[in-house]
């Protein structure tokens, strides 16, 4: 699962000393949330609902057999109507998946964009304070 960056204020600071005291830990932190590590993640997620699939068609195709050797051709339209719904809800859940988890990795980039941008430009951790909520700021109240 990707998750949107949420960090408070303090969460902030706390990432600045990262970023500047130990900047192992912070790519680490950005390689999560944004990176490759997000990225594993949400292609596991994928690759276990595409078996997840292929395991409810094989159940789809073995319970076809029992219904064409028994000759119940009602169950076999009903076998293949339930699995075209699932198909076709999975699917869309997947896209649906995909397209909110490519939002979230995209959002969680430009945080770290303008962090690292302000962050670099600071000295102290006061100065990246005062920065970061006149950002805070002017992203709030454009007109100010």
């Amino acid at each position: 699962m990707v998750f949107k960056v949420a960090f408070t204020q303090q969460e902030t600071e706390q990432l600045y000393l990262t970023y500047r005291r130990n900047p192992k830990n912070y790519n680490e932190i950005k390689k999560r949330l944004f990176g490759e590590g997000a990225k594993i993640e949400f292609r596991r997620n994928l690759k276990g609902r595409i078996y997840f699939m292929a395991a409810l068609t094989g159940v789809a195709i073995a319970s076809s057999f029992f219904s064409i050797f028994a000759e119940h051709w009602g169950s076999l339209g009903a076998i293949w109507i339930i699995w075209a719904g699932f198909m076709i809800g999975l699917g869309v859940a997947m896209y649906i998946s995909y397209k909110d988890a490519f939002i979230v990795i995209k959002k969680n980039e430009a945080f770290f964009a303008s962090f690292e941008q302000i962050a670099l430009n600071a000295n102290t951790l006061e100065d990246f304070i005062i920065d970061w909520n006149q950002k805070e700021k002017a992203v709030t109240h454009p007109a100010l």
